[in-house]
């Protein structure tokens, strides 16, 4: 097949060969047969970006506990676009490829020649009798592999947009600090100004006159942005394919890998799911109360890995066993706390069972599995209570009252013998 593919690619473009007869013997010989490493590559790519995604996911959960910066969200959600923009890339790119390896087969079954069975369809259908297989071949040829191109493309077009957005957000606390208030907008200027022409192919600095005014933050922007890897492949795209195409293609693509990667981590984010058409999914209940199965140990493999859980959501013992992860965002509300011998994560929190609140409790630390589960942990009695439904309510009391950390509801059914 190899030595069929080698034929018809030359025999198609002869003509650029004698444009290129500068192009290395080596080169000429990948070009003829690169779609062999390409379909391992894309299967190899796909199968470790599916392992990739579920651990940047774990990676950036246990973050959120032990560590804090600001722009760790976007950063995530960065990481999780390049990674599924790749992923979506290598499958589109597979498919295509696996395409044009079929209608090679298709044409190994019988030669093609001029003297062939000409198709006649009845008016106002048309047969295309003048074109030939091997055209067809081609143009998915090199669909293919602009489709290899532009997957990796796309990982360092928002890889080093990354760079240059925390870039400027650390320019943008720094002129806080100095210049009045709001002047920070500033930066937002030359970062328009930057990729407005990225995506209009370097238009501005075609227009005299003003290439010297973005040159300077441009050439930075250039590096941090990692447009020098780039910005070859773009300037070759720019010269054989229709801008409009090209436009076209990266805005679909974007599009949708923005999507793909929206289903992948609203769940994760605590989005709404605008595809979700169930027009009173958000009063199913009169009461405020939610389950969930993370609220309770018994029906999770991680166990400790939640805000703050339960043993089970049907409790048959005396005491209920409150586990409260401790997390680095409860730092600040442990330093509101005025009595500074006072400051320990056990006095930022206001236990209750239904209007019952505990005071006195007895708290001890505990150390999960892993260096991310800490926390403590401590009982409480409900002997007393009726058999029933109840609540037990975790309230933090540094917590802004607006704040969806303020309080945690645990409901849970007390299952005990009823006195004779």
């Amino acid at each position: 097949m190899g030595l069929f593919t080698k034929a018809i690619r030359r025999s198609k473009s002869s003509e650029n060969l004698e444009e290129n007869h500068d192009a290395p013997g080596w080169l000429k010989m990948l070009q003829d047969n690169s779609w062999e490493l390409e379909i391992l590559i894309s299967g190899g790519a796909i199968f470790s970006l599916l392992q990739l995604s579920g651990f940047t996911v774990d990676f950036f959960y246990q973050l959120s506990y032990t560590n804090y910066f600001v722009g760790r969200n976007l950063l995530f959600m960065f990481a999780m676009l390049a990674i599924k923009g790749l992923t979506l890339g290598f499958a589109i790119h597979i498919v295509i490829r696996s395409f044009w390896v079929s209608l090679i087969a298709l044409s190994s079954m019988f030669a093609e020649s001029p003297g062939g069975k000409k198709l006649k369809y009845a008016k106002p259908f048309r047969a295309d009798n003048e074109s030939k297989l091997s055209d067809f071949i081609v143009r998915v040829d090199k669909l293919a592999a602009w489709m290899m191109y532009n997957s990796l493309t796309i990982v360092w077009i928002i890889g080093g947009g990354m760079l240059l957005m925390f870039t400027l957000f650390g320019l943008a606390i720094l002129i806080e600090k100095i210049l009045p208030r709001g002047s920070s907008i500033l930066v937002l200027v030359p970062l328009a100004l930057y990729y407005l022409d990225l995506f209009t192919f370097s238009s501005l600095r075609k227009v005299k006159g003003i290439s010297y005014l973005v040159y300077p933050f441009f050439i930075l922007f250039d590096l941090i942005t990692l447009r020098f890897i780039y910005q070859k492949g773009f300037d070759f795209i720019a010269q054989h394919v229709s801008r409009w195409k090209v436009l076209s293609y990266y805005s679909v693509f974007v599009f949708s890998s923005i999507l793909f990667t929206y289903l992948s981590i609203f769940r994760i984010m605590h989005w709404p799911n605008f595809f979700d058409d169930r027009q009173h999914r958000f009063s199913l209940t009169q009461t405020e109360e939610y389950y969930s199965e993370f609220l309770y140990r018994n029906k999770t493999e991680d166990g400790r890995s939640h805000f703050a859980s339960i043993q089970s959501d049907i409790i048959s013992d005396p005491v209920v066993n409150l586990f409260i992860n401790y997390s680095v965002v409860y730092d600040q509300h442990i330093d509101k706390i005025e009595n500074e011998k006072d400051r320990y994560f056990e006095n930022i929190w206001q236990v209750s069972v239904d209007d019952s609140i505990y005071t006195g409790l007895r708290y001890y630390t505990i150390h999960g599995n892993n260096s991310t589960t800490m926390g403590i942990n401590t009982y409480i009695d409900v002997g007393n209570f009726k058999q029933g439904s109840h609540v037990l309510t975790l309230m933090n009391i540094y917590e802004d009252a607006n704040s969806k950390r303020k309080k945690l509801s645990i409901p849970f059914w007390l299952d005990k013998e009823e006195d004779q």
